[in-house]
């Protein structure tokens, strides 16, 4: 009997540990190994730890690019008009 409570359990408590933690430590590996690149013609952005994905942009669709940078290196990429609501 407590190896069938074991067995319904461990599952149970797997996916908890990854919805409470273990997501941002996957989140952050993703983010970390985004590649981007910048054309005179399109934005091409490279995600996806398992399975790549290779997303490009018009750059004449593109309005408005943000480039926020940080001292390590590290900085965020917006396209698009910001939006008001989100601060």
């Amino acid at each position: 009997m407590g190896a069938v409570v074991l067995l319904v359990l461990l599952p149970v408590i797997l996916m908890a540990f990854h919805q409470l933690i273990g997501r941002f430590f996957v989140d952050m590996k993703q983010r970390s190994s985004t590649v981007y690149g910048v054309t005179s013609q399109r934005i091409v952005m490279i995600t996806g730890l398992w399975r790549r994905r290779i997303r490009s942009l018009n750059l004449s669709r593109v309005f408005d690019v943000t480039l926020t940078e940080r001292t390590d290196g590290t900085g965020t990429m917006a396209f698009g008009p910001i939006d008001a609501r989100s601060g």
